[in-house]
């Protein structure tokens, strides 16, 4: 049985957050005539696709702030 309830939720969004914008960033999301954009779209994570993806996110990680680089 799958548990339904706000922490699934959350968790879900947590999960398409990061899905769906690396998926674009790869080219899958309209390959094979957007199957699998029609298929993001039911599910309603489509808006999550100009999100920042994965390396977005850990470049702006590596940058870190200046205390963290040891700039003073």
């Amino acid at each position: 049985m799958i548990r339904q309830g706000p922490e699934r939720d959350e968790f879900q969004i947590l999960l398409f957050s990061k899905i769906v914008p690396n998926v674009k960033k790869l080219g899958l999301l309209d390959a094979a005539d957007g199957w699998l954009r029609k298929k993001f779209t039911e599910l309603g994570v489509i808006e999550f696709e100009d999100w920042a993806d994965a390396t977005e996110e850990a470049d702006a990680f590596a940058d870190g702030s200046p205390a963290e680089r040891g700039v003073a």
